[in-house]
């Protein structure tokens, strides 16, 4: 996809999921996509992302600031690493190389590389039901098959972060530390 000149691709959150299972909160959040698949993943070391997770069923305040950075070796700049920092349960940083999982305190797990763009979406679709005026999608059309994005997907157990019966709800920022 095109971008415009002034467009901070790095900082650009595309999404954040959040699903469970029995015992894990699985939060991930995508940016810096799509991208075609001969392009790197991006990890600039400029971008603060912060995840917000709220388990006090408020959806407007959050109880666990999750910070994510990136940054380079002195000894080897192309090698990238993460560190994320405020996670439920924890009480140190989670820190290590991207592309592989790094294993936490308490049963914490994060792992930050590229992935397939889990988005589908049918454009196709969406034009031709606007100008006929009835659902024209299809599954088997995806505008966002054979891309990328740059991803960080944490697991957290549920029991750090469960309150009651209460819903637990996500929401993430992007911002520039230092000018582009």
């Amino acid at each position: 996809p095109a971008a415009t000149a002034s467009a901070d691709i790095a900082a650009d959150i595309a999404d954040v999921y959040l699903y469970h299972t029995a015992d894990q909160l699985i939060v991930s959040i995508d940016f810096a996509g799509p991208r075609p698949l001969t392009e790197p993943a991006r990890y600039d070391r400029d971008v603060l992302y912060t995840i917000h997770l709220s388990n006090a069923g408020l959806k407007t305040t959050s109880e666990f600031d999750v910070d994510i950075r990136f940054g380079q070796a002195a000894n080897n700049p192309a090698a990238s690493g993460i560190r994320v920092a405020g996670l439920p349960g924890t009480t140190a940083p989670v820190i290590g190389p991207v592309e592989t999982i790094i294993e936490g305190e308490g049963g914490v797990r994060v792992f930050a590389g590229l992935i397939d763009d889990p988005f589908n979406f049918d454009a196709v679709g969406l034009r031709l039901t606007r100008e006929m005026g009835s659902l024209q999608f299809n599954n088997m059309r995806n505008r966002f098959a054979q891309q990328n994005t740059t991803a960080v997907i944490i697991e957290i157990p549920l029991s750090a972060i469960r309150n009651g019966d209460n819903r637990i709800t996500a929401w993430a920022t992007a911002a520039r530390i230092r000018p582009a």
